[in-house]
């Protein structure tokens, strides 16, 4: 974990703190997202994201959000039978990431209250992943990555907001250190997480500006 403090100091060092005011976000946003490039057919994608402006084109963004890969009908990477032809259900393998990204976003309309117009987001990432190890147990890796984006906002009533966006979260692949060793004769344990990436099409409702 201490190869990753510098990174996250440096991430997270971006957030004004000149004053008490500013470590407060200026807004924050609830995405719901989708995606068809993993293991099922539609997976949603929930986030949550808070920005603090530095410039009048600029802000600093936090993200945090839940990805679950599901791969149906594997085991020990061979895809099982069909269902009409298994004696057996197929299993279903699960693994959850938990991108924790902060960078900035580029606000690229004239509105200087950001609540419409054009935006792109750029950002370095830590991927949390707990992943199946093979023997019904799991591990855990923190891979590196990056996530970008952009969309469109809309001002709606009350002071809040809809965006509508297209994300793409990729983290690098990660294998196993190799110190674990085991009897000959007993179930390896696989500690090899695959890179991650997928693009998601998300609707968010926020507040601020």
């Amino acid at each position: 974990m201490r190869r990753y403090l510098p990174f996250l100091l440096l991430s997270f060092g971006l957030i004004p703190s000149h004053s008490s005011a500013s470590v407060l976000p200026s807004s924050a946003t609830l995405n719901w997202g989708y995606s068809k490039d993993l293991g099922a057919s539609v997976t949603a994608i929930p986030a949550l994201s808070a920005t603090w402006p530095i410039a009048s084109r600029l802000a600093v963004r936090a993200n945090a959000a839940y990805i679950q890969d599901r791969v149906f009908g594997m085991e020990s990477g061979i895809a099982s039978p069909p269902p009409f032809f298994s004696v057996e259900p197929p299993q279903t393998t699960r693994s959850q990431f938990l991108p924790l990204a902060a960078g900035l976003r580029f606000y690229a309309g004239t509105n200087k209250e950001h609540t419409r117009g054009l935006f792109l987001d750029a950002a370095p990432a830590v991927f949390l992943a707990r992943a199946p190890d093979g023997t019904g147990d799991h591990f855990f890796k923190a891979p590196l990555g990056f996530e970008l984006g952009g969309g469109v906002r809309f001002a709606g009533v009350n002071k809040s907001r809809f965006e509508v966006g297209l994300n793409y979260y990729h983290s690098a692949a990660v294998g196993g250190s190799g110190t674990n060793i085991r009897p000959l004769f007993e179930t390896p344990v696989e500690s090899t997480l695959s890179g991650l990436g997928l693009f998601s099409l998300y609707l968010g409702v926020g507040f601020g500006d």
